[in-house]
């Protein structure tokens, strides 16, 4: 089997592998797809034809760790809650045009 063949059949295998790592299955499977694309890419540049699974193996170790990473420096996201309660809080009845000239507007 040529080596762009052993990465079709390694596929089922690396998405568990990604999927074990990775809890979002959303985020695994995009991780995984990644995961293949830049195998298909650099198959050319692998030296040993006979190792292609370990190559890619070694590929998806690296992209689940860069997933991690960005995961770990994202900003939590705040509850709607929170960010509107912040608005309110920001604009103030002091910023809030009165309700004579918004009629007026109309």
């Amino acid at each position: 089997m040529d080596a762009g063949g052993e990465l079709t059949a390694l596929a089922p295998r690396l998405r568990a592998f990604v999927r074990r790592h990775i809890r979002n299955d959303a985020d695994a499977d995009d991780v995984a797809q990644d995961v293949l694309l830049r195998a298909y890419r650099k198959i050319g540049s692998l030296r040993d034809p006979q190792r292609v699974s370990a190559w890619t193996y070694r590929i998806a170790r690296n992209a689940v760790l860069d997933h991690a990473r960005r995961v770990a420096r994202a900003p939590a996201p705040l509850p709607l809650d929170s960010v509107a309660q912040s608005a309110i809080a920001t604009a103030g009845p002091e910023t809030a045009p009165p309700a004579e000239a918004a009629i007026a507007g109309s």
